[in-house]
């Protein structure tokens, strides 16, 4: 599995401490609370993944916005991110790894809504709409990406803008990257924190304006940041730890 938003496979917040749950082995869980905090788990995971990116972005890399983004903002619909980020691997990805990116055609890309749920990821038929509501997800054994249309991508734009939008993207499209590039990492939070820092160098590719007619505005910055002070957990997802780990990964290379 390569990681999701979170998708059918894997969390965010896979591995991560505070969403595991201890039960003694004569305690049969209820099956109607364990959807819940899955639930959960995927609502708050999705707002820890935001402050990784802009946390990457920001106190590490740091933006350079350019004098037109200041003005103009991030403006762009989930299919016209999707094409940038994938334009933006295919010039990035050869010298990165050495290797020659495969952008995932339009036929593999499924915005899906409860009318009309995604494709099962490593198995046939759909995955039910109620597993994946409010999520997005790249699958590696279908190689293909899918995001919520009816409920995620309205509720995000609506709340924290485009950009929050385009970063929820530019994560899953990470692990689609990680495919491609046959990276290997140990565990899920390293997994999850690449794909993190990947978000961060399309981000920082944007702010730029290297090669792309899509802008960055401060404003766009603040707003992302407000989506994962809105969604994050009080007490932290992993137990505080996610800043370390990402300035210690960027610092490992």
């Amino acid at each position: 599995m390569s990681g999701s938003w979170p998708g059918p496979e894997a969390s965010l917040s896979d591995g991560n401490p505070a969403s595991r749950r201890v039960v003694p082995d004569a305690v049969t869980p209820n099956p109607r609370q364990i959807r819940r905090a899955r639930r959960r788990n995927r609502r708050l995971a999705t707002g820890t993944a935001i402050a990784l990116v802009l946390l990457v972005a920001l106190a590490v890399v740091g933006f350079d916005l350019q004098p037109a983004s200041a003005s103009a903002g991030y403006k762009a619909d989930a299919e016209t991110s999707l094409a940038d980020i994938q334009s933006f691997w295919s010039s990035t990805m050869p010298d990165a790894y050495g290797r020659k990116y495969t952008p995932i055609p339009s036929d593999r890309v499924y915005p899906y809504s409860a009318s009309n749920p995604p494709p099962a990821c490593g198995g046939r038929g759909h995955t039910p709409y109620s597993e994946v509501a409010g999520n997005a997800f790249y699958c590696d054994q279908g190689d293909f990406i899918a995001y919520d249309e009816q409920k995620l991508i309205p509720q995000m734009r609506q709340q924290f803008g485009d950009f929050a939008v385009g970063l929820v993207l530019a994560h899953e499209m990470g692990h689609a990257v990680q495919a491609r590039a046959r990276v290997r990492l140990d565990t899920s939070v390293y997994v999850e924190l690449q794909a993190d820092c990947f978000a961060g160098a399309w981000a920082q590719h944007v702010a730029k304006g290297d090669g792309t007619s899509l802008r960055l505005s401060e404003d766009d910055l603040d707003h992302a940041l407000a989506g994962f002070l809105e969604l994050r957990d009080p007490s932290g997802v992993d137990g505080g730890g996610s800043t370390f780990r990402v300035a210690l990964w960027l610092s490992a290379g």
